[in-house]
């Protein structure tokens, strides 16, 4: 079975494999934000990558794939621009103020004078815009957290997301000029870069001194991970999906891990992940597929689960991280599938707007 026979429609594992994903992260940051020592992480001193790390890459794999793929079959950048920040920006807004008019409970000043800060309103916009990076920090807020003042540290992931939105539409408009072999050019960018951004990572974790290897910057990998998605759906006609490439691969990583090559291990686990996703996504069937019926919680679970955790580091001290997994993970999940069912799905329900207001953008 090719990779190309299980894309039309909907059917899938996607919104399962990404809710993991979510919940890994929480898991992930439940130790760092518990005691303040992000050694504490089990998976970081295994394989030098934590799980949230590995969750991430499955984030990027996957944005880079559906992504890239929507952008192509649409034809259309404004449409395409218009749907990802629908897909971003409802969620990311309730949790900005949400996050300010909670903020004097959890240690920051009183609303009134909160409004009058300026690091209150740049910690709105930034967080908003993106771009630019993001402000972590809001007056005060989590300052007797063990991991203090960080208001909700998962943003940092958006800034390098939404970028790399960007940067396909920056391949994809200038190349209106050859608008019979647009497509195919911009395919081809998009496995230049891919290649390109694996060398960035070899050289990151094989040039540089091995104690900061791969730490120094997350750039490298993330361009990678979601530009190795552009091309995993670019060559999804000739992609087997078979399980025992995916256990035999896997099987691989872990034999060169157990010798101790961490580095190449960890290169090889970025080429691997992918696979494991479209494996994992579109594979299995049966029962497996009626998640999709409960909806996509998946980022509103990414999106609000640091602020809630520190919330609770610091309305509950030294409970340690099962708690925190528990107690923080079941209320995250149940925001995120009313995130997803009362805000995102309705937001996203406006995907059409541009084509109907302004119908010229179609040729754009």
């Amino acid at each position: 079975m090719r990779l190309s026979d299980r894309l039309g429609g909907k059917d899938n594992n996607l919104n399962l494999v990404r809710f993991v994903a979510a919940f890994a992260v929480l898991v992930s940051h439940s130790f760092v934000l518990s005691s303040g020592n992000s050694a504490d992480e089990p998976l970081r001193g295994l394989l030098g990558m934590s799980l949230g790390d590995l969750a991430v890459d499955v984030f990027f794999a996957a944005s880079g794939f559906l992504v890239t793929r929507s952008l192509v079959e649409r034809g259309n950048g404004i449409e395409f621009l218009w749907a990802r920040l629908l897909r971003i920006y409802p969620a990311l807004i309730v949790m900005l103020v949400g996050t300010v008019l909670l903020a004097p409970f959890f240690g920051a000043h009183s609303l009134p004078v909160l409004l009058r800060l300026r690091e209150t309103w740049r910690y709105l916009v930034m967080n908003f815009v993106l771009v630019r990076g993001v402000q972590f920090n809001l007056a005060g807020m989590f300052a007797s957290a063990p991991w203090k003042d960080v208001v909700n540290g998962s943003l940092w992931t958006m800034t390098y997301e939404l970028r790399l939105y960007l940067s396909l539409l920056a391949l994809w408009w200038p190349l209106g000029i050859f608008p019979r072999r647009r497509k195919s050019l911009f395919k081809a960018f998009c496995v230049g870069i891919a290649v390109l951004a694996l060398g960035w990572e070899i050289a990151t974790l094989f040039l540089l001194r091995p104690e900061i290897a791969g730490q120094i910057d997350p750039v490298p990998r993330l361009v990678m991970m979601f530009y190795s998605g552009s091309v995993w759906w670019i060559a999804s006609r000739k992609v087997a999906l078979d399980g025992r490439i995916l256990v035999g691969s896997g099987v691989l990583v872990a034999a060169i891990w157990w010798m101790g090559n961490q580095h190449l291990a960890q290169l090889l686990v970025t080429l691997w992940t992918p696979y494991a996703v479209w494996w994992l996504a579109f594979v299995p069937r049966g029962s497996v597929l009626a998640f999709n019926r409960i909806g996509d919680a998946s980022y509103g679970i990414y999106i609000y689960a640091f602020p809630l955790q520190q919330m609770w580091a610091v309305t509950f001290p030294g409970r340690g991280p099962w708690a925190m997994i528990g107690w923080v993970g079941s209320a995250t999940v149940c925001l995120g599938f009313l995130s997803w069912h009362l805000l995102e799905k309705r937001a996203l329900s406006l995907k059409s707007l541009p084509a109907r207001l302004l119908p010229r953008l179609s040729r754009i």
